[in-house]
C-alpha cells in the first residue's frame, strides 16, 4: 500500500512513524494501563498513590506497578511514573524512600515538576531518566536548554504550543525528546500556572486535587456560559505532521478515564500510525468518542491563536450524535439514528431547560434501516430532540486481577567462588559478603552437578523482589569437580542467602535514605554560610504601577523601579526580540533585579548573560516550596540569586524560612491562558481588534476581571480600577 496517498500531509513526512514515534497512553489504573498496552500503545504513564497530579484517579500501588513493569519488559513496552506534584518540605524524607523503591523497578522515566525533586533525582538517583512534566510550562528553547543542562531526557510540552513552535524547539535542542499531547481534555490555563482551584477552593491543581473551576459557569453582562471550558483535543491523522515537527512521543490525556477509553483511543491512533486503510478510521473515531469526548478540535496545534477552543454551552461528555426522535407514542420512541444502537447502550439528550437527561437503550423490536423503536424513559425526549450516544455496552471491561500477573524481580549479579572446603558469595550492590563451609560428598555417578543445581536453586526468588544471578569462579580440584551437595543442603543454603540478602537490601536502602537527607542538610548549611537567601520586600510592593497586571508581556511598557518581574509566557517566535529588549533595559539600569517566573528565564540568563548575571530572584511562577528547590536554583544562578518568593498556594507555616511568603494572594491571576477571552469565549471578531481588553465576570455573587493583552488572557479575582493595579 502506498502510504503517501493515505493521509493529508503524509508526503511531507521523512520518518517511518511505526519505528520512530511512540504512542503513549494513560494508565490511571492497572486496568487502564493494560487496556492501552493491549490495544496498541507503546508506553503508558501512571501515577502512584502519592505525589501524583491526578489524585482522583485510581492510580497504582507499588505492587501493581511491579507487576505492570514486568509485563512491559516482557512485551517490549515502556512505563513512565508521574511524581508531578509540588512537594512540601515535610514530604522530602518520604519521597526519598519512594525513589529508592522506584529505582529498583527500573522505570523508563519519572515525570516531575517540583524543582526540589529535580535536585534530589539529579544528584542521588542518576539511573532514573528525568521527564519534565507539562506542569513545568516549558514552552520555549531557553526552557528546553536549561532542562537539557540538568540532564532531562524528555520534556512534556504544553498543549498550548503549535507544531511550528515544536519544530523550533526541536531544531534548537535536537537531542531532547519532545512529548506532545494529541488527544483528550485541554485546560484553559497553562498547566502548572493555574491557581484557580487552589486559591478559590483550597484544592491545588499542583498537588493533584484540581476542582476544575474552568468547567463551571460564569456571567458576563447579560451572557452566561462555560466561558473557560475547553473542547477536547483531537489531532487525528495530523499526528504525522507533529512527528515531522520533532515530536518523538504522542501523548493521550486521560488518567481519570475508563479502561474502555484507554483501549479505544490507543486502538485508533495505532491504526493511524500503522498507515492502514483510511476508510477504517471513521468507525474507530466514533468508538473512541463514545467512551469520552467533548467537541473534537485541533486546539493550538496548527494555529497559535487556537481554533474553536471553547464550548460555552456544555462542559462535559457529548459522545457522538445518535440521530433524533421522530415520534413519541404510547411509551415508545421512534428514533432515526445514523449509528448502531444496541441494548443497554447509553443515550443522552438536553431537555427544554438545557439540562442533560440520560437513559439506556431498551429495544422494542429489531431496527429497520436505521429506524429504532425504543421504550421511552421516565423523562422522555420530545419529537425532534437530538440524541447523543455516550456509552456502549460493548465497551464493558472485565476487571483484571493484578495478582495474576508476575511481579518484577530485580536481577542482582553475585560473584560466587567455590573451593574444596568453602563457598563465598559477594553482592557488590549491597556491600554483602557471605561465607559457607562446604563438606562435599562423593558423587556416585562421578559427574558434577553442584554448580548447575546451585544456579537452578538460586534462580528461585520466591516472594523476594530480587533474583540472584550468579557468576561462578571454581577452583580447579578433583574434589569440587566430582562431588556434590545433597539437594536439601543446597535448598537450605538458598533460603539463608536470600534472607541475608534481603536484610542487607533493606538496611542499605534505609542507610541510603538517611545519607541523602544528611547530604542535603550539609549542602543547605553550606549555602547558608556562603550565599544565604535574602528576605525580600512584600511581593505586592514591587508590582509595576503602569501595567494592567503584575506580569506585563511588553518590556517596553515596564515602569521604572528596582524590580522587573518577567512574564511567564514567552513563545519561541518572541525569543530574540524579548532577549534584546531585556538586556537593553538591564544595560540602562544595572541595579534592577529580575523576577524569574519560568524555566525559560533561567535558560535565557545562562545562555545570554555570561558570567556577570544580573541580580535575580525566584518569583511565584517557579513554584518553589522546599529547601532542595532553592538549592537547585542557587546552583543554576550562583551569586546573582538574591532570594525567592515561596509557592503561592502553600500555607505560610509550611514554607521553609528561606522563602518570602505571598500574603495578598488574590492579586495574582487565577488563569494564564493562550486562549483569547474575547475571541474564544465571547465569539467576537479579531477584525480591528486592539489585542487588548478588560471584561467583568460574576459567579455566585463573586466578581472577577479578565484582562486580554497581546491576545493572551489573564483572569483575576475581584473588580479592578482603571489602572488595574489594585482591587476595589
Amino acid at each position: 500500500m502506498d502510504r503517501t496517498k493515505l493521509y493529508k500531509g503524509w508526503e511531507r513526512c521523512y520518518i517511518d512513524p511505526m519505528k520512530n514515534t511512540e504512542l503513549l497512553a494513560p494508565g490511571g489504573s492497572f486496568d487502564s494501563a493494560m487496556a492501552a498496552l493491549e490495544n496498541g500503545a507503546d508506553a503508558v504513564y501512571c501515577g502512584l498513590q502519592e505525589f501524583s497530579a491526578r489524585k482522583a484517579a485510581k492510580n497504582l500501588s507499588l505492587d501493581q506497578l511491579s507487576r505492570l513493569r514486568n509485563y512491559t519488559l516482557k512485551n517490549d513496552k515502556k512505563i513512565y511514573i508521574a511524581l508531578n506534584t509540588i512537594l512540601k518540605e515535610s514530604e522530602i524524607p518520604r519521597v526519598i524512600e519512594l525513589l529508592i523503591q522506584l529505582q529498583d523497578l527500573s522505570p523508563d522515566g519519572v515525570i516531575l515538576q517540583d524543582p526540589g525533586l529535580i535536585k534530589i533525582l539529579k544528584d542521588y538517583f542518576p539511573r532514573i531518566p528525568l521527564h519534565g512534566s507539562t506542569q513545568m510550562a516549558v514552552h520555549n528553547s531557553w526552557g528546553a536548554g536549561v532542562l537539557n543542562e540538568l540532564g532531562f531526557q524528555r520534556i512534556v510540552l504544553p498543549r498550548e504550543i503549535s507544531a511550528r513552535e515544536i519544530e523550533a524547539i526541536h531544531k534548537a535542542h535536537p537531542s531532547m525528546e519532545l512529548e506532545v499531547f494529541i488527544h483528550g481534555a485541554q485546560c484553559y490555563g497553562f498547566s502548572g500556572m493555574c491557581l484557580a482551584s487552589g486559591l478559590l477552593l483550597g484544592r491545588s491543581g499542583n498537588r493533584g486535587d484540581c476542582g476544575q473551576i474552568c468547567r463551571t459557569w460564569f456571567r458576563h453582562d447579560e451572557e452566561q456560559g462555560y466561558f473557560f471550558s475547553c473542547n477536547d483535543l483531537y489531532a487525528g491523522t495530523d499526528i504525522l505532521a507533529l512527528a515531522e515537527a520533532g515530536a518523538c512521543s504522542l501523548k493521550i490525556e486521560g488518567r481519570m478515564k475508563s479502561p474502555a477509553y484507554a483501549a479505544a483511543v490507543s486502538r485508533l491512533y495505532r491504526y493511524i500510525l500503522d498507515g492502514k486503510d483510511p476508510e477504517g478510521i471513521a468507525p474507530l473515531e466514533e468508538d473512541a468518542r463514545i467512551t469520552y469526548a467533548r467537541t473534537p478540535v485541533k486546539g493550538h496545534l496548527f494555529s497559535e491563536k487556537g481554533r474553536e477552543m471553547i464550548n460555552r454551552d456544555f462542559p462535559s461528555h457529548l459522545g457522538i450524535p445518535a440521530g433524533t426522535v421522530t415520534s413519541r407514542k404510547g411509551g415508545i420512541l421512534t428514533v432515526e439514528s445514523p449509528v448502531p444502537l444496541e441494548g443497554r447502550d447509553g443515550l443522552m439528550f438536553f431537555d427544554a431547560n438545557g439540562k442533560t437527561r440520560a437513559f439506556s437503550v431498551d429495544p422494542v423490536k429489531k431496527p429497520a434501516g436505521g429506524r429504532y423503536s425504543l421504550k421511552a424513559p421516565g423523562a422522555s425526549p420530545s419529537r425532534g430532540t437530538a440524541l447523543y450516544k455516550v456509552s456502549s455496552h460493548s465497551h464493558h471491561w472485565k476487571e483484571l486481577n493484578p495478582g495474576s500477573f508476575r511481579p518484577y524481580v530485580l536481577p542482582v549479579p553475585a560473584q560466587i567462588e567455590i573451593s574444596p572446603d568453602a563457598l563465598k558469595i559477594t553482592l557488590e550492590i549491597w556491600d554483602l559478603s557471605l561465607n559457607y563451609p562446604l563438606s562435599f560428598q562423593e558423587s556416585r555417578d562421578k559427574t558434577s552437578g553442584f554448580q548447575e543445581k546451585l544456579a537452578q536453586e538460586l534462580a528461585k526468588s520466591s516472594d523476594f523482589p530480587f533474583r540472584i544471578e550468579p557468576e561462578f569462579t571454581i577452583e580447579e580440584s578433583e574434589t569440587v569437580s566430582r562431588c556434590f551437595l545433597p539437594p536439601s543442603q543446597i535448598k537450605k543454603m538458598r533460603q539463608e542467602i536470600y534472607s541475608r540478602c534481603d536484610e542487607a537490601r533493606k538496611s542499605r536502602n534505609s542507610q541510603f535514605a538517611l545519607t541523602v537527607q544528611e547530604k542535603l542538610t550539609e549542602e543547605w548549611n553550606l549555602l547558608l554560610r556562603t550565599n544565604p537567601p535574602e528576605e525580600l520586600p512584600s511581593r505586592e510592593s514591587w508590582f509595576s504601577r503602569k501595567s494592567d497586571h503584575p506580569y506585563i508581556t511588553d518590556l517596553s511598557k515596564q515602569a521604572e523601579g528596582s524590580f522587573l518581574p518577567l512574564s511567564p509566557l514567552q513563545f519561541p517566535r518572541e525569543e530574540e526580540r524579548f532577549s534584546k529588549d531585556l538586556f537593553k533595559i538591564l544595560g540602562e539600569s544595572a541595579e534592577r533585579t529580575i523576577g524569574l517566573n519560568n524555566w525559560g528565564h533561567i535558560g535565557l540568563l545562562r545562555q545570554k548573560a555570561g558570567k556577570q548575571k544580573p541580580s535575580s530572584l525566584i518569583d511565584t511562577g517557579l513554584l518553589a516550596a522546599n529547601k532542595p528547590a532553592y538549592m537547585l536554583f542557587a546552583e543554576l544562578l550562583g551569586d546573582s540569586l538574591k532570594g525567592a518568593y515561596g509557592w503561592i498556594e502553600s500555607p505560610e507555616e509550611e514554607l521553609p524560612s528561606c522563602y518570602t511568603p505571598i500574603r495578598e494572594k488574590s492579586a495574582f491571576p487565577l488563569f494564564l491562558s493562550r486562549n483569547c477571552f474575547k475571541k474564544h469565549s465571547l465569539n467576537r471578531s479579531c477584525q480591528g481588534c486592539s489585542r487588548r481588553g478588560r471584561f467583568p465576570l460574576e459567579q455566585n455573587g463573586k466578581a472577577y476581571t479578565v484582562i486580554v493583552e497581546n491576545c493572551l488572557t489573564w483572569v483575576y479575582q475581584g473588580k479592578r480600577d482603571s489602572s488595574m493595579d489594585r482591587e476595589i
